[in-house]
């Protein structure tokens, strides 16, 4: 009897730890393992103009930033945020880049890094593109991953900008409209945060 018990419990384990297998490779490939689907070629042209620069602001003829800190609420509920104002003649300065200049999942790369191998003029955290293995992913007006999945915010190059479903579009109906940057979020994400990218 002794013996049959000690049999149940170690078949009982072994089927725990089988489906804890099963269950658990699936996520660490998902979350942890680095896959790179394609290289990226970096645009890292630096843009000679004349402008005149602060710590916290820049102008040149085609394009104005000025960045503003602001504070909201009190002790452990204070929030410090920082808001860039962009102005632009062209929209295409507006350039996404991609960590380690690469398309994939679970690639990150540090953003000081990106900005300077971009020469870029201000930089900023965009999209999760890499977290994630879905999406419609456009950058600089190049198709990089169409897997439609959400609510997401295309940049066009004339310079509006438009919440789309990926679902009812295409990536190269997309570019035929004029579309030259995704960020594919949700847009309860996109409301709550500003979109992003690198000027250059």
């Amino acid at each position: 009897m002794q013996k049959r018990t000690k049999k149940i419990i170690i078949f009982i384990l072994l089927v725990v730890v089988i489906v804890a297998i099963i269950k658990i490779v699936p996520l660490v490939k998902r979350y942890l393992i680095r896959t790179v689907d394609k290289q990226v070629m970096a645009d890292n042209t630096k843009t000679e103009e004349e402008f005149e620069a602060t710590e916290n602001s820049y102008k040149s003829e085609e394009l104005e930033i000025t960045i503003e800190k602001k504070e909201e609420g009190e002790g452990d509920d204070k929030i410090t945020y920082f808001v860039a104002d962009i102005k632009l003649k062209n929209p295409e300065r507006l350039r996404r880049a991609f960590a380690n200049d690469q398309i994939g999942t679970n690639i990150v790369e540090k953003m000081p890094s990106m900005f300077e191998r971009n020469n870029a003029i201000l930089a900023i955290n965009g999209d999760y593109y890499s977290f994630r293995n879905n999406g419609i992913i456009i950058g600089n007006g190049e198709i990089y991953r169409e897997v439609p999945e959400r609510e997401s915010l295309a940049m066009y190059k004339d310079g509006h900008m438009e919440i789309y479903d990926e679902k009812a579009t295409s990536a190269q109906e997309l570019l035929n409209k004029g579309v030259y940057n995704t960020l594919s979020f949700r847009t309860s994400i996109s409301k709550k945060w500003n979109s992003a990218g690198s000027i250059y």
